[in-house]
């Protein structure tokens, strides 16, 4: 299998959608609060929290 990067390694992103409520947008905004994002698959399951600089980057796109 061909490697693509310089590392050897191929990489790949996935772009995924949460539907949040108007509450929960606003929870996100405001900061202080613990985020987990999820998600569930038969074949792959995953939580993670998501630190402050990314929450913080994230209102800056989303303002």
């Amino acid at each position: 299998m061909e490697r693509p990067s310089a590392a050897g390694k191929a990489s790949s992103v996935q772009f995924i959608h949460f539907p949040f409520t108007d509450a929960q947008v606003a929870t996100f905004r405001q900061g202080g609060a613990e985020i987990v994002a999820g998600f569930t698959h038969p074949e792959y399951a995953h939580m993670a929290v998501l630190p402050e600089p990314a929450r913080f980057r994230s209102r800056l796109v989303a303002a």
